[in-house]
């Protein structure tokens, strides 16, 4: 069983991509590593940046995001949304196994509808997978450079270790009442 999940091509060209590393290698860096549901226990290895609203340089992110995002949603889930105020530019180290294990949002946050951004393909591992009811047997989804996914909160899912190179992606998370 595959589960709904939407696959958009291309939400940005390579020079706009090249655009958005530029502008952010600058910001402020956090190391990503979330605590999970057992103390001490990591489900996330990556560093993070943020990319705010409010910035004027990177305004037409946002307009390039909100479109998809309300098309997408109009078209295949009509969802109740509201917005999103930031986007997280995500790496995920091979030196390090960055990864994202097992997980869904909708547990503590009124988070609706997740959009990765693929930004590269020239690292390895690091799939993004879906679970369709057992891990063992994930669906598998490559994006290109420039490609979106946008799935319901409620599906669970990872980015496997990044063996070798640097995976880079942008993350938001359309937030919207709690769900009926």
């Amino acid at each position: 069983m595959l589960l709904p999940n939407v696959l958009v091509s291309p939400v940005f060209s390579a020079e706009e991509i090249q655009k958005i590393h530029s502008t952010v290698e600058n910001y402020e860096l956090y190391e990503g590593i979330a605590g999970g549901i057992e103390e001490n226990k990591n489900i996330r290895v990556s560093d993070i940046r943020f990319i705010e609203r409010h910035d004027t340089e990177t305004s037409w992110i946002f307009k390039r995001l909100d479109n998809v995002v309300k098309q997408v949603n109009e078209a295949y889930f009509k969802f109740d949304l509201r917005s999103y105020q930031s986007i997280q530019y995500t790496t995920c180290d091979g030196n390090k196994l960055g990864n994202y294990s097992w997980h869904m949002d909708c547990i503590r946050y009124p988070r609706k509808l997740p959009m990765t951004i693929f930004l590269n393909d020239d690292y390895e591992g690091g799939d993004f997978e879906v679970c369709t009811g057992d891990q063992t047997n994930a669906q598998k989804i490559k994006g290109k450079p420039g490609d979106a996914i946008l799935f319901p909160s409620f599906i669970v899912r990872r980015v496997a270790p990044v063996t070798k190179g640097i995976r880079k992606s942008l993350v938001i998370w359309v937030e919207g009442p709690d769900w009926k």
